[in-house]
């Protein structure tokens, strides 16, 4: 069975239609039809049967009023209990199953009474074979078919020429879902090998290296612009110190400039265009509902005009402009450099020492030569995770060695990237 029970018509007069811009509905009134078995005229467009002969109204066209007939109008009230939409002028349909023409919006068909809104259920059975059906000859055994009292049964789907059903599955949400799935699934995997990962970490080795700071007390030879207390002179000598400007005259300097010079008005000309709607005549149009309106037709025009553009605009004059400008020589300025000997203290290599165990320790100074001394010492410190069979080293100030957290064999809960150490934790 069709799953579409309603036939639609729609009939126009175009004769007298032309291509506008913008139409505008200013009446409706009520179409005519004249019946063709009996030649019957003028008969009102909310009529399906022509009332001399009975007959439906099938392929006859429905017309706007000749000029001797009357404009019947059509008013909200009238229209709506004829079925008549007067915005989307549905034509009127055709019954799927006796094909009488009905008013738009019919439910169930006065002639032959099938339900028109939902064709998936049957109203009628045959009496000599069962047969469910709509139509009021059984298609299977030609006998005539009676309504349905019981309530109504629906149909199976329509099946194809296969023997499956007519419905057609679409894949293509499912192939959206799934390529979703795939983007999240990489995400997270990708996520998962970025993370920082959480695993137990070993104390299994600490290092330390001291350091003493040595000084030697050198006689070492300088040159320099003064003579530092103490220093044993060598010589003198002079020689450039600095530079200095001496003005030595003047020159003239001149170039052109560009110096305003009155004014005077430029103008162009342009047209600009814009749209207008004009009023071009009317025209009557009929539909397949039983109605016609009167359309009044408007075009959209182009109006173009010239413009005109002003504007002040500076005028320019070439003019040599000079100014005197002073030349300078660089002329040097001499000062005495002193070349000398004297004693001081330098530092030299540091004396260091390292260790894998506790105490630190730093080393002797006390046999130094007497031309040295020890000024101050100091010590860096690390110790050694072993994660994953994995040597990581880690800085730590010297006197947090001491505490339980770095003894050989302690444990940390750290988290890794790669072979880096983002956070650690003491396990105590």
């Amino acid at each position: 069975m069709e799953a579409n029970a309603l036939t639609k018509k729609r009939v126009e007069y175009t004769d007298e239609v032309g291509r506008h811009d913008r139409h505008e509905v200013t009446e409706n009134f009520y179409a005519y039809w004249d019946c063709s078995k009996c030649s019957h005229e003028s008969i009102l467009g909310n009529v399906k049967s022509c009332p001399e002969c009975g007959a439906d109204k099938t392929t006859e066209k429905y017309r706007p009023p000749h000029a001797d007939e009357p404009k019947v109008p059509i008013t909200n009230e009238s229209a709506a209990a004829d079925g008549i939409d007067l915005r989307e002028h549905f034509s009127d349909e055709t019954c799927r199953f006796c094909g009488a023409d009905l008013k738009p919006g019919t439910q169930i068909c006065p002639k032959c009474h099938a339900p028109l809104s939902d064709p998936a259920y049957v109203h009628r059975i045959c009496p000599a074979c069962e047969r469910r059906t709509n139509d009021l000859s059984c298609p299977d055994c030609g006998h005539g078919t009676t309504p349905i009292s019981e309530s109504k049964k629906r149909v199976e789907p329509i099946e194809t020429a296969s023997g499956s059903a007519a419905t057609q599955f679409d894949y293509t949400p499912l192939k959206l879902v799934l390529g979703i799935g795939a983007i999240v699934i990489f995400i997270a995997a990708l996520a998962f090998l970025l993370w920082p990962k959480r695993q137990t970490a070993t104390v299994t080795a600490i290092n330390w290296q001291s350091f003493v700071r040595v000084q030697e007390y050198q006689y070492n030879h300088h040159e320099d612009w003064s003579l530092p207390a103490g220093a044993d002179l060598n010589g003198t000598s002079q020689e450039i110190h600095h530079y200095v400007d001496v003005p030595i005259g003047t020159h003239e300097d001149c170039h052109w400039e560009k110096v305003a010079d009155g004014s005077h008005q430029e103008c162009s000309t342009s047209t600009e265009c814009h749209t207008e709607t004009q009023y071009s005549g009317s025209h009557t149009e009929c539909f397949g509902d039983g109605s016609c309106s009167s359309v009044s037709d408007y075009d959209t025009v182009t109006v173009c005009e010239p413009v005109t553009d002003c504007d002040w605009v500076t005028d320019y004059r070439d003019e040599r402009r000079c100014e005197t400008v002073t030349d300078y020589r660089k002329d040097p300025v001499y000062q005495t450099r002193y070349s000398y000997h004297v004693w001081e203290w330098v530092t030299i290599t540091p004396l260091t020492r390292t260790g894998t165990e506790l105490p630190i320790y730093w080393a002797d100074s006390t046999d130094l030569p007497e031309n040295q001394r020890a000024v101050d010492q100091d010590a860096s410190c690390w110790f050694t995770f072993t994660v994953e069979k994995k040597d990581i080293d880690q800085e730590v100030d010297c006197d947090e060695l001491t505490k339980d957290h770095y003894q050989i064999g302690a444990n940390w809960q750290v988290r890794l990237i790669g072979n880096n150490i983002v956070s650690k934790k003491y396990i105590k």
